[in-house]
């Protein structure tokens, strides 16, 4: 999720609408914890 977190930081302005740009975060870091979670 961390890695999510820098992707927005390295850019601010995104070609992506904001809504979708907030569900590619919000996957991101679904798929993050479920891997996590798998081990």
């Amino acid at each position: 999720s961390k890695s999510a977190d820098e992707l927005v930081k390295l850019n601010p302005t995104s070609e992506y609408a904001p809504g979708l740009e907030d569900t590619l975060i919000l996957t991101m870091k679904g798929i993050a914890a479920g891997m996590q979670n798998t081990g």
